[in-house]
């Protein structure tokens, strides 16, 4: 069972690269996840970049362990 580290709990929001690095996928199927509402993310800063909810993540990845 795949979870995240203490460490990484205290983070609310990971960066596109920090999620595929962590799913170990391509940044672009982490596109393709926010896409199709899979994922969700926001700009927390206006013309910021796309942050990724890890509370998605964590949904993502139970859904697929009980799948």
């Amino acid at each position: 069972m795949k979870t995240l580290p203490i460490q990484i709990l205290d983070r609310d929001w990971f960066s596109v690269a920090q999620t595929a690095a962590y799913l170990q996928v391509s940044t672009r199927t982490v596109h393709r996840y926010l896409d199709a509402g899979v994922l969700s993310a926001s700009q927390l800063v206006a013309g910021g970049t796309v942050r990724v909810s890890v509370i998605s993540i964590e949904k993502m990845l139970e859904k697929n362990r009980t799948a």
